[in-house]
């Protein structure tokens, strides 16, 4: 059987396969959405980005994490404004808010 291989799915864009995972988080585990997070995070492709924005979307808050590392390691502009409005929502002291008081400074630095 074949293994899962999120950097051959983001180098041919498979968005539509990369975001079936993301969608099935509970059921997958957090290991395949980090492993797809870190294969869009070395990506410059539009798709990689959208992808992690779907993410953000997930009422799994390890998923949200992994997309605010991602998203910072990435290092677009544009994600500052997806990242802000999810610290609207983000519990002070939680892991989520840690990772996007990080992930802030980080793009900020990288201006």
């Amino acid at each position: 059987m074949f293994g899962f291989n999120a950097e051959a799915l983001v180098k041919k864009g498979k968005w539509e396969k990369l975001t079936a995972v993301i969608e099935k988080v509970e059921k997958l585990g957090l290991d395949k959405v980090a492993q797809v997070a870190e294969a869009c995070s070395n990506s410059k492709e539009d798709g990689a980005y959208n992808t992690l924005i779907s993410m953000l979307n997930s009422d799994n808050e390890g998923c949200k994490i992994a997309a605010v590392k991602a998203l910072a390691k990435q290092g677009r502009a544009a994600a500052v404004t997806q990242i802000m409005y999810q610290a609207k929502n983000a519990v002070e002291g939680s892991e989520l808010k840690s990772a996007i008081d990080a992930a802030m400074e980080q793009l900020h630095k990288a201006k």
